[in-house]
């Protein structure tokens, strides 16, 4: 089965919900754009996908999952979703 950008993006939502991290990693803020301190989302680069965290309010970002295709990263998203469930649990 194809793992398309959908699944994945769907996946990071749920990861940040669980978490209680803001669902995007930018908001507009009285004509400005305010970074999500916290918020994870996807990056792409060159054909390659991974996870970032947003780490700080000038918008720079923490690598949490390194580039790879979207199977890995989908793969990658399942371990930390499932991790997140067993320590919550």
């Amino acid at each position: 089965m194809k793992t398309t950008l959908t699944q994945i993006r769907l996946l990071i939502d749920e990861l940040n919900k669980q978490l209680g991290r803001p669902l995007k990693p930018y908001i507009k803020e009285n004509g400005k754009f305010t970074a999500q301190i916290g918020n994870f989302h996807l990056y792409q680069v060159y054909g390659a996908f991974g996870l970032h965290e947003m780490a700080n309010e000038r918008g720079g970002v923490r690598q949490t999952i390194a580039l790879g295709t979207k199977k890995e990263l989908y793969t990658a998203l399942h371990k930390l979703i499932q991790g997140v469930e067993l320590a919550t649990a």
